[in-house]
This record gives structure tokens, C-alpha cells and sequence, in this order.
């Protein structure tokens, strides 16, 4: 819910990411959290993924 208020994007991406962590492996989930770290970093400080120019 931190990047969309939009009840059916969140569920799919939910059901998504239910369905993948438990696949990955240490190193991929320490990675995957990084990104998301870097890329709420971003949205919060722009409002967008995309910076402004």
C-alpha cells in the first residue's frame, strides 16, 4: 500500500510477491529488499519513480 491506493493493483501485486518469496534465496531477498528500500526513497523524495528534472 506504500506505493498505490488502489485496492486491485496492491492484491495483484500481493499475490505476486506471496508467490515469489519463497522462491528466492537469501541473497535474492536481501537484493529485492535494497531496491525497494531505494526505490521508496526515490518515490517519497519526487512523488514518482521518474526524478524531476
Amino acid at each position: 500500500m506504500e506505493i498505490t491506493d488502489n485496492n486491485d493493483i496492491y492484491n495483484r501485486y500481493a499475490w505476486f510477491e506471496q508467490r515469489q518469496y519463497p522462491q528466492l534465496s537469501e541473497s535474492e531477498l536481501a537484493s529485492a529488499n535494497e531496491i525497494i528500500e531505494q526505490w521508496s526513497a526515490i518515490i517519497n523524495k519526487n512523488g514518482t519513480v521518474y526524478p524531476h528534472d
